[in-house]
């Protein structure tokens, strides 16, 4: 359930790194672009996650552990996949 709670955390926050980086003009970025976009939220939700783990090194009762980072990228990587699905530029 932990696990699934990382996963749900950091999807919402990648959904909403994307929105407020890229949606105001996901309709005029090309296929090439909208994959850049993806790219820098998923490392940057990525990064955050792994500066969290680290932070919680130093915070009394709590601990950094890989599984955590990894749910983490899992939902934030769900996240940018369903953001890229909903905005690619759909062939006629």
């Amino acid at each position: 359930m932990d696990k699934l709670a990382h996963a749900a955390e950091y999807g919402v926050f990648a959904v909403l790194l994307f929105r407020a980086l890229f949606w105001p003009q996901y309709k005029g970025l090309s296929r090439e672009d909208l994959k850049k976009a993806a790219l820098v939220v998923l490392l940057t939700s990525g990064l955050y996650g792994l500066s969290d783990e680290i932070h919680q090194m130093y915070v009394p009762g709590r601990a950094a552990t890989f599984p955590d980072w990894l749910a983490d990228f899992t939902g934030s990587a769900l996240a940018v996949a369903l953001c890229l699905y909903l905005t690619y530029p759909r062939e006629k």
